[in-house]
């Protein structure tokens, strides 16, 4: 038995090699461009038309435009690229083995194979997790972006054209079956007793090599939300078509609760999207990156401001998108540009109380590598591989503490000593006041009412 395994094994390797000198294959040429990361960092990397003028129109509009452009600036960072890289990888070999010529694409068109028994196609999905608003959603849209190009192809001259649709992607919804997201994924019409067969098929006549299903997290709103989405994915998975799920750390709790084989199917490809860390460069190309998306209004430095930044948003792009929009709104009517301070203030704000909150827990459990037994959803049930671990916990300490401090101090000083504060804090920081320095006054002292209001606002501020 071993020795007929090796021999299929190399036959197969056999058959790959001859395959992948085979040239002129559309099916194939597509993806080849992937495999080479250098390649993909600059198709992927998307810069908008840089916003001029936002102070000058109506603020509803220009924080529709803002926010849109914000959301639309793509950095892909080295975790970015190594994951596009292997989803491009599975799509290559899936096309290498699916479509060795036009001889063969024109066999298995007309090869009936609904009689099949589908749990010989079943391909476990990659699950590629990771927090809210870290990026995978803007993960699987480059992806689509870069190979979803729809096209044809003349296979033959007794032929049409035929279709090639490329990976698809899809958000699943709350009331979403294996039947409505597969009619969805494949534009053909199945039911459950032909799902798989019926997709496989239609997939393969349009050069289908891959899907991918965002937010997966959708579908578990209900009372029987873990048997929902266990009964979609497997369902899927018998279609025999590589594919992605996305999901927050929500949904991996909810999948480790279910029967060991169906964990084993469903988490045994996982993909772990982690925030980088402050100081290295991925996380201060993000920054110059949505900085110049509006560079006359987005006055912060993307080196000296990396560190605040990163421990105010936990380094969640979209929690750093929200504290712009919120700065934003503050500065329009005066028009004065986004510096630290004002994002400081909108970090301090009503309005990003959700987002300060969450950042407070994420440090915390990275400082003490320890679960939040509330928010379950803020922390990774399944274990990091040390090769992608980050950010280190002491980072994470330093910037909180940091963050505290200096929020505390400010909230006991005097007027005085705020402006005293403010001025030194601007020498520090290289930039220029129009005051000199004032002179603490020794003999103002605070009262106990002051220091308790201060210490209340304070609370306030940080959620406490």
């Amino acid at each position: 038995m071993n020795l007929l395994k090796y021999c299929i094994q190399h036959l197969r390797i056999f058959k790959l090699d001859q395959m992948l000198n085979h040239k002129n294959n559309p099916w194939v040429d597509r993806y080849r461009s992937l495999l080479d990361p250098v390649s993909i960092k600059e198709r992927a990397l998307v810069k908008p038309e840089p916003l001029e003028k936002l102070f000058e129109i109506n603020i509803e509009l220009a924080c529709i435009k803002l926010k849109d452009s914000l959301e639309t600036a793509f950095y892909p960072t080295r975790q970015c690229i190594d994951i596009l890289q292997r989803l491009a990888g599975v799509a290559y070999a899936h096309s290498v083995e699916i479509y060795p010529s036009n001889q063969a694409f024109i066999s298995r068109i007309y090869d009936d194979r609904d009689n099949e028994d589908d749990s010989n196609d079943f391909a476990a999905p990659i699950c590629l997790t990771g927090l809210s608003g870290i990026g995978k959603s803007e993960i699987l849209k480059a992806f689509k972006r870069l190979v979803g190009q729809e096209t044809y192809i003349k296979v033959d001259a007794h032929h049409p054209p035929f279709h090639i649709r490329g990976p698809r992607l899809m958000t699943l919804k709350t009331l979403s079956t294996p039947t409505q997201i597969a009619k969805s994924l494949f534009n053909v019409d199945v039911n459950a007793a032909n799902l798989a067969s019926q997709c496989r098929n239609k997939g393969f006549q349009d050069g289908i090599p891959f899907f991918m299903l965002d937010e997966s997290q959708f579908a578990t709103a209900s009372s029987t939300a873990n048997a929902r989405i266990t009964q979609i994915l497997l369902s899927l998975s018998y279609i025999g078509i590589p594919f992605l799920f996305s999901a927050n750390f929500s949904l991996l709790h909810r999948l480790l609760k279910r029967p060991e084989e169906d964990r084993q199917r469903l988490l045994s490809k996982p993909i772990i999207l982690l925030p980088d860390e402050w100081e290295s460069e991925c996380w201060i190309n993000t920054l110059r990156t949505l900085k110049e998306v509006a560079p006359d209004v987005l006055k912060f430095d993307p080196v000296n401001d990396a560190k605040k930044l990163h421990g105010w948003t936990a380094g969640r792009k979209r929690a750093l998108v929200g504290l712009i929009i919120i700065a934003f709104r503050y500065q329009h009517a005066s028009g004065k540009e986004l510096n630290i301070q004002a994002l400081e203030k909108a970090y301090l704000s009503p309005e990003f109380y959700d987002y300060r909150h969450d950042s407070e827990i994420i440090a915390n459990q990275i400082a003490t590598n320890q679960a939040n037994r509330q928010r379950k959803e803020l922390w990774c049930p399944i274990p990091i591989p040390e090769s992608v671990k980050t950010p280190h916990s002491d980072n994470q300490n330093t910037i909180r503490d940091e963050t505290i401090a200096d929020i505390e101090l400010k909230s006991s000083l005097t007027a005085s000593e705020k402006a005293a504060y403010k001025e030194i804090n601007g020498l520090v920081n290289n930039t220029k006041t129009k005051t000199a320095i004032t002179k603490t006054q020794r003999n103002e002292k605070q009262t106990s009412q002051d220091l308790l209001e201060n210490t209340a606002k304070f609370k306030e501020s940080m959620g406490l």
